[in-house]
């Protein structure tokens, strides 16, 4: 069924050849119908002949025998006087009749009914139409029939028939003979019905004369000669073969016979033959095949008409069908293999045509990966849908720069591939150089004006990879160097792969550590100036077996990238609260405990009730537990975020905003936050006290931190000046290596119980 579905022309094929094979059957059966229609009606037609000739020449003959049994009566038939009366009687009751007479056993006509001069009627034993006959009637009791001739006085076809008048001792007195019509009106078939279809011949046994033949045709050849006896033999072994039986067999029973036989011309018949035991007559119907087959031709041909009417039908509504499935297919698979929105051909499109590209022989090519710098801020600030509109416009800038015979292709989201045959060096730099400049022109969006940005990278086939796969990464590879500066192109290198595969296997490597239990934490002090310790920042490291200790600033952003950044935050959640809680309780002091909250962590589902039910089971002090966010968290769903910050604060945790002033956060943002602290980045505290405008930043963050009533942080203070400077701004919190290094659980015990008296 499938298959069908699949090709539905296989469907049509299946019924065009169930078509033609029912039209054969049927046509089968109507020629064999036709064939069987036309042998019983011949056999009723020949039935019908027999019994209408028997009752006729039985009627005939019992005339006769009255006749002649009135005529000898005390000698009648040799009264001259009464003789042509009682026929021209006989004549006027029965019109069948044209002559009767009386002749003499020598043959010669003593008298005949009054329409006939007998002086023209030669003697009947010696003439060649009549003497066998007329012999034959002397030696018979019963009434012989004559052959059939011309009756030149009468101008008619007659077939004679004879009966002998004898005594009561035997003797033949006298020949009583008849003229009977064999053709026209009163004829002995007249009143039968007979079509232009068939043929029927009276056939005399004993001599094979014809003595009826109808249609008339040739009736001068035909009455005048006998059939040809191997004519007649093959009739008789035609029948006897059929039918099993010797030809007297079947004149004995008088049995309808039926078989096929070649006629005078050579043409197939269908034979029907009735034997006349009395009469020793055959009456034989032929009707040649080609009549039958012409009248299933005509049937056939009305048949083939409504065929091929039907069919055409069929043809027409399966093209139909065909067609509009073709279109919907076509349809279906350019939605599939097309972007819906620019309707240029996507990742699909590239991974179904690639081998147009990848193949035997095939051209050198460059995949160029083309994607938008800060596209992402356009959605997020305007709309998906405003989004839209600049999509189409990009597709349509880099649609006009690249050749004809190039492919563009939208990769997902704001990245775009171009497939050219354009394998130069410089040239290549000067067409990536024109997309970069289009794509870096102002855009005109419903009243409002921006510019935006693109990296492009490069690389070749088959010179660096011969895959889609492996161009895929290539160029994906390069272009990811060339993001690191924006608006820029790079040409992908080995040591580009090099990388990549490195950052595959920490990858890999990733995903493993937690089972491996490679992660540890380590604890760095948040002091007042004096060195008393307000509390620690919990911070992840990473020993792994194969890179060594890697710095949370490199794996941190894969594991957020690979997605198992949520479960490595519950485990530094989790085994911070447990530490931090035994070292509470080994000094018997409390003190503050901030958790980093990556972003990924912070959105995932539950998040809040899996932290709440983790602080309650160690029973951790909620006053003394912060959660540090930093500012790329507000490039998310802004809304969502503030219902979780608001829920932290009801909780009764405090929440810092980490590296103020690097990222999104903006002051009509920062007053609608339930911010507790600010923390100022490390990059600043490093140049504040040699340069002006980090020292001004340093400033003006912490007059927004006065101003907002939130409490101020400094991190990465290493030296004595950078603290007494960050405390005249009015900061009272330090982080740094001035203070402490990061240090592991059994050393920052040794670390507070030193400064157990300022803690």
């Amino acid at each position: 069924m499938a298959i069908i579905k699949k090709n539905i022309w296989l469907l049509f094929y299946i019924i065009l050849l169930g078509g033609i094979v029912f039209l054969v059957v049927v046509s089968y059966f109507k020629y064999e119908d036709l064939k069987q229609k036309s042998l019983t009606k011949q056999e009723n037609f020949i039935n019908l002949v027999s019994i209408s000739t028997q009752s006729f020449f039985a009627t005939e003959e019992m005339m006769l025998d009255i006749l002649g049994n009135e005529l000898i009566k005390n000698d009648n038939y040799k009264d001259m006087a009464n003789k042509p009366k009682i026929l021209d009687y006989l004549l006027d009751i029965n019109p069948s009749i044209l002559a009767f007479g009386l002749a003499t056993p020598d043959g010669k006509l003593t008298f005949m009914s009054s329409n006939i001069d007998l002086s023209n009627v030669p003697n009947l034993k010696i003439q060649e139409a009549s003497g066998d006959s007329f012999v034959h009637a002397l030696k018979s009791d019963k009434m012989v029939l004559g052959r059939t001739y011309y009756f030149k006085p009468l101008k008619e076809w007659v077939v004679p028939m004879r009966k002998a008048i004898r005594d009561k001792n035997g003797k033949v007195l006298a020949i009583i003979v008849a003229g009977l019509r064999v053709y026209g009106k009163n004829s002995i078939f007249s009143d039968i019905n007979f079509d232009n279809k068939h043929s029927f011949n009276l056939v005399r046994s004993f001599d094979n004369y014809i003595q009826v033949r109808l249609p008339k045709m040739n009736m001068l050849v035909v009455h005048k000669k006998p059939l040809p006896a191997s004519f007649v033999a093959m009739f008789y072994k035609k029948a006897t073969k059929k039918y099993k039986e010797n030809i007297n067999q079947l004149k004995n029973a008088e049995k309808t016979v039926s078989f096929e036989a070649t006629n005078y011309s050579g043409k197939q018949t269908k034979v029907v033959m009735k034997y006349n035991k009395r009469y020793e007559l055959w009456a034989v119907s032929q009707v040649e095949i080609d009549q039958i087959r012409k009248e299933f031709y005509q049937i056939l041909f009305i048949y083939l008409i409504a065929f091929i009417l039907v069919k055409t039908i069929l043809y027409i509504l399966f093209k139909y069908i065909t067609d509009f499935e073709k279109r919907r297919s076509d349809y279906l698979e350019f939605q599939a293999t097309h972007d819906a929105l620019t309707l240029l051909p996507n990742r699909i499109y590239l991974s179904q045509n690639i081998h147009k590209w990848i193949c035997t022989n095939a051209k050198p090519f460059s995949m160029l990966f083309i994607d938008m710098d800060n596209f992402k801020n356009v959605n997020d600030s305007f709309g998906h849908a405003f989004g839209d509109k600049v999509l189409i416009e990009l597709s349509r800038r880099i649609s006009l720069l690249i050749d004809k015979n190039d492919t563009l292709i939208r990769y997902g989201g704001d990245e775009f591939i171009v497939l050219s045959y354009e394998t130069d060096n410089q040239k290549l730099q000067q067409l990536t150089k024109s997309i970069i400049e289009s794509l870096s022109q102002p855009y005109h969006i419903d009243n409002l004006t921006f510019i935006l940005g693109a990296s492009i990278g490069v690389a070749l086939y088959p010179t660096q990879e011969d895959t889609l796969d492996g161009l895929l990464r290539a160029s994906d590879i390069a272009m990811y160097e060339a993001k690191k500066y924006k608006n820029c192109t790079y040409f992908f290198a080995d040591s580009m792969k090099k990388a990549y595969v490195d950052n595959l296997e920490m990858e890999q490597e990733l995903k493993k550590a937690l089972k491996k239990n490679e992660f540890h934490l380590a604890y760095q002090p948040q002091c007042f100036k004096d060195g008393s310790v307000y509390g620690v920042e919990v911070l992840l490291r990473w020993n792994n077996s194969k890179f060594g200790n890697v710095p949370p600033d490199k794996f941190i952003p894969i594991a957020e990238k690979i997605g198992v950044m949520p479960k490595i935050g519950c485990f530094v959640i989790s085994t911070s609260l447990i530490e931090i809680g035994e070292i509470k309780k080994i000094l018997g002091k409390s003190f503050n405990l901030s958790i980093n909250i990556s972003v990924k962590q912070f959105l995932e589902d539950n998040f809040l009730e899996n932290f709440k039910k983790e602080i309650e089971k160690e029973h951790f002090d909620k006053s003394r537990l912060t959660l540090e966010i930093t500012e790329s968290i507000f490039i998310e769903d802004m809304e969502h975020i503030l219902q979780l910050l608001d829920a932290i604060k009801n909780m009764g945790l405090k929440i810092s905003l980490d590296d103020f002033g690097t990222g999104y956060s903006s002051l009509s943002l920062l007053k609608n936050l339930p911010i507790d602290e600010l923390k100022i980045d490390k990059s600043f505290v490093d140049e504040m006290l040699e340069k002006k405008l980090a020292r001004k930043m340093v400033e003006n963050i912490m007059t927004i931190g006065a101003n907002l009533d939130i409490s101020m942080l400094a991190e990465g203070v290493e030296t004595q000046e950078q603290v007494e400077f960050i405390e005249t701004l009015g900061c009272k919190i330090f982080q740094g290596y001035y203070f402490s290094k990061p240090l592991a659980k059994e050393k920052l015990i040794e670390f507070l119980h030193n400064n157990l008296n300022q803690i």
